[in-house]
């Protein structure tokens, strides 16, 4: 076999190279840093088990219309140290009541790789907490996943929604649908692991120190969540101290945010939209109405209820979560991706070859020229000035 599918829609899933009865697929990374299968046709023969596998060969069918809910958890904890609501920590709570093990992501961070590991106690998903911006190696998750059903064990498996496709497809039927749980984080799109990489390099170039770790998201101590104040970039150094940047006026973010990292699978996504393939769909709830104030400060999450069982399973989470009617407007008004895949921008042709050759923050600056002018003149002339000046003149 020459591939899979066309390299433009892999995913990077690896269900290929998973379910390969001779395992000659590795899973290798690309040029601009993600991962895509390799063939050693010395050892394959032919058996057609990859591309059967391949979502994109064979589509994972979604469910009907979901339940749009708003739940925030009880605890106050949780939700600090939440992305958003806590539901995954009260949804990680039930299966571990019941025995079960939660499947999630962490970063690996010898070498800031993100991996799929798994917990069987609430102590453990504390590594699996906040969102992570890079494409995540799954690397054996799904023959774990499928060893923990058939020793009778209830399984969540935490992924974005490709990944699920994936872990849905390499197990077939032939499993215990009843031992399943599947959850997907509502998903923008995947910049790949060298893109952060250049981008960490030009912060320690800009700073003049070495950065030992960084957190897309944070819990803002004066709140703010609900305007998106949690989405700033905190750069930990060696020296012991840290830097917060607002998504506004960070290079990632902006890149992140205007589509122009995204893997070429992103823009053609088959998971976005309201109509899902995993029983839970977890998501910022930005802009919610009708939640206390303080809550908005504290963070909500947008959950769908996709499937019949997963309806029925949050009702039993009661205890834990404060569950309303989400008003699905204006969740599918504030999250792009329920409705469909990012555009890909003509800004896209050859960033990463860009970003090799003149780094990360040389080619955002370079493709928006624009925001950083205006961000100079804000602080230079003050941000009032400058839209009164933007007002006089309509720019």
């Amino acid at each position: 076999m020459d591939s899979i599918c066309d390299k433009k829609v892999c995913t990077g899933c690896a269900a290929c190279a998973e379910v390969c009865p001779m395992h000659c697929i590795a899973m290798v990374y690309d040029e601009e840093g993600y991962l895509n299968p390799s063939i050693d046709n010395s050892v394959c023969v032919n058996c057609g088990k990859c591309a059967k596998t391949c979502p994109n060969n064979s589509p994972v069918p979604k469910w009907g219309e979901a339940e749009f809910l708003q739940v925030w958890n009880k605890d106050k904890e949780v939700l600090v140290k939440s992305s958003s609501g806590g539901f995954f920590t009260a949804l990680a709570q039930y299966i571990f009541a019941r025995e079960g093990v939660v499947f999630g992501v962490y970063k690996d961070p010898a070498t800031n790789v993100l991996r799929f590991d798994y917990a069987e106690d609430l102590a453990g998903i504390d590594k699996f907490r906040y969102s992570k911006y890079y494409q995540a190696e799954t690397g054996s998750v799904y023959r774990q996943v499928r060893e923990f059903i058939e020793a009778g064990r209830l399984v969540l498996f935490t992924g974005t929604g490709c990944q699920v496709a994936g872990l849905l497809n390499y197990l077939g039927d032939s499993y215990n649908r009843d031992l399943l749980i599947t959850a997907d984080p509502l998903c923008h799109g995947t910049p790949s692991k060298k893109a952060v990489d250049a981008y960490i390099k030009d912060k320690e170039k800009e700073y003049k120190k070495k950065i030992v770790d960084y957190s897309f998201r944070i819990k803002p101590d004066d709140g703010h969540w609900y305007v998106g104040g949690s989405t700033r970039m905190k750069l930990y150094f060696e020296d012991n101290t840290v830097e917060i940047v607002e998504q506004g006026r960070d290079s990632f973010f902006l890149a992140f945010n205007e589509n122009i990292i995204l893997r070429e699978s992103c823009y053609t996504c088959k998971y976005c939209g309201s109509k899902r393939i995993s029983d839970f769909t977890m998501a910022d709830f930005w802009c919610v109405k009708d939640v206390p104030e303080e809550q908005q400060d504290y963070g909500v999450t947008l959950l769908l209820c996709n499937s019949n069982r997963a309806r029925n399973m949050v009702r039993e989470l009661s205890d834990l979560l404060v569950i309303e009617e989400a008003d699905k407007a204006v969740a599918l008004a504030n999250n792009g991706s329920l409705t469909k895949a990012n555009a890909r921008p003509r800004a896209r042709d050859g960033v990463y070859e860009s970003i090799d050759k003149k780094g990360f923050d040389r080619t955002v600056i370079a493709n928006f020229k624009k925001h950083y002018l205006r961000l100079y003149l804000e602080d230079h002339i003050g941000r009032d000035t400058f839209k009164k000046i933007r007002n006089i003149l309509h720019i």
